[in-house]
Order: structure tokens, then sequence, then C-alpha cells
């Protein structure tokens, strides 16, 4: 399906949030920075956890549709958990690469199944302009920049996950190993076009 009107107005607002967001965050330091990064803690868990209650409230939710978990449901939890805690220099470090690096080009280049003004909608917009949000709000509004080696540790993070996921990958599969009909983009980000709940899953091409 085309991408509505109404996607690129959200992507508009969310991009006008996160500008001012960083360029407060520099130019006025001070407690609230730490409550607005709790914020969109909040948010991206509330996020995470509509993703997982809808199926399992529709009846949908499956071992083999749900699991093993896509890369963007991790980055959803660790970008959750950097704003929450910021401290913590490898959460930063995750959501900031798997945020830009992946997480982004879906924004970009989107493949939506539900449109505007359905749940599944929403669901894909906040979470994946929070995650692209949080990264910057990390990185770029509070300053705190990758340290050295960084790249090598969030590839390291990664290869297990991908190591274990590889196996479960099917043909004509998602990464969650469900039979679909194959919607892959040159981005390398898969979707599940046969389910109405939004299923992100980045395969290597």
């Amino acid at each position: 399906m085309s991408t509505p009107v109404a996607y690129w107005i959200a992507v508009a607002i969310g991009t006008v949030i996160c500008v001012r967001l960083c360029t407060a965050c520099r130019r006025w330091p001070g407690a609230w920075v730490g409550w607005a990064g709790r914020a969109i803690s909040v948010v991206l868990v509330v996020d995470a956890v509509l993703f997982v209650s809808v199926p399992v409230a529709e009846g949908r939710w499956s071992v083999q549709a749900s699991l093993p978990l896509a890369l963007c449901d991790v980055a959803l939890i660790v970008a959750a958990i950097a704003c929450w805690w910021p401290q913590w220099n490898l959460a930063v470090e995750l959501t900031y690469f798997w945020g830009l690096a992946g997480t982004l080009q879906a924004v970009v280049t989107p493949d939506l199944s539900a449109g505007f003004p359905q749940l599944e909608f929403f669901m894909f917009v906040v979470g994946h302009l929070g995650i692209v949000v949080a990264a910057l709000f990390l990185v770029v509004g509070l300053r705190l920049r990758p340290r050295p080696g960084s790249v090598t540790r969030v590839f390291a993070t990664l290869w297990p996950a991908g190591a274990w996921a590889g196996p479960h990958v099917k043909p004509g599969s998602t990464a969650v190993g469900v039979p679909v009909r194959r919607s892959l983009r040159s981005d390398g980000v898969s979707f599940d076009s046969r389910s109405v709940t939004r299923r992100w899953s980045t395969v290597k091409t």
C-alpha cells in the first residue's frame, strides 16, 4: 500500500519535536532534561507493551509468530533503558547505532500494513520514531558520544542474536519464522504482510 499523507505528517511532527528537544537540552540543561528522558522511556515502554499485549488480547500471539524477538523489538526496550539510565554507556551506544543504522531506514522507507487511524499505525510510528528520537536525544541532546571501540561492541552484542535467529529463518518467512508473502525492501527490512500487527524484522540480504 502507498504511504499515507498522515504518516509523513507524523514524521514531520516527530522531526520538529526531536530538533526542538535536542536544541533545548544543549541550550538550557537542567533537571528537566532527566525528566524528558524518562518521558521518552515511558512512551517507548508503553509502545512495547501494546506491541505484545494486542496480539495476546486478540488471540494471535504464538511462539512461532512472536519469537525470536526482532531487532527493533529489542531496540525499543534498549532505547527505553538508555533514556531512563543514560549513564549506562552500552545502552546508549546500542540505541544510537541501531536507531540510526537500522530503524531510521524503516522511518524513511516505510511499508505500512495499517493506515491512519488504526492502532497499529500509531504503534509503528511511535515505536520507530521513538527509537530515532531517543538516539538523537542521548547523543546530540545530552552529548553522550559513543566511546572508542563502540562499533566493535555493538557488533559483538548483535552477532550472538543474529547467529541464534538465523537458523530459525526459513524461505518465505520473516526472521520470526512465520510463512508470509515476502515484502523485502532494499534496506533489508522485512515485514509480515499477512498480519495486521506490525512485525519489525531485520534480515540480511
